[in-house]
């Protein structure tokens, strides 16, 4: 049975539309599907899972209904993808706040770092069947 594995991501954010353009790369069985955390789709699935959408800040993944944030959905992400980034998953035993700390720090200069976007990314017909309407 093929478990569903959806990505959501901030449309406006270069680095995290950069981020799902290297997963869909690395991603060659098609595990994840995507959507803007900014969209119908997005709000609709977070508010599913008990998560305000306006309180995200991060990556998110929701994997069978439940949710990772920050650095558990980035290394749950690279367990799923393909070899050798698959490996990354091995920064798992760090602990959860050491790891969420780098993630933040990342974060937080993430506009100045690589800037943001006026509108959400809009998937190229070869991809668009992995994003969600």
């Amino acid at each position: 049975m093929k478990t569903t594995q959806t990505i959501l991501f901030d449309g406006v954010f270069n680095f995290c539309t950069a981020s799902v353009m290297f997963i869909i790369r690395r991603d060659r069985n098609a595990v994840f599907r995507f959507t803007a955390i900014q969209s119908e789709s997005g709000r609709k699935l977070l508010n599913a899972v008990n998560v305000a959408p306006e309180s995200i800040q991060s990556i998110v993944l929701v994997s069978d209904g439940a949710v990772y944030i920050r650095s558990d959905a980035a290394l749950k992400i690279a367990e799923k993808m393909d070899f050798p980034w698959n490996l990354l998953f091995a920064f798992k035993i760090l602990p959860r706040g050491f790891r969420d700390w780098l993630y933040s720090i990342v974060s937080k200069h993430r506009y100045r770092l690589i800037g943001a976007r006026s509108e959400c990314l809009i998937p190229s017909e070869d991809i668009k069947s992995r994003f969600l309407p």
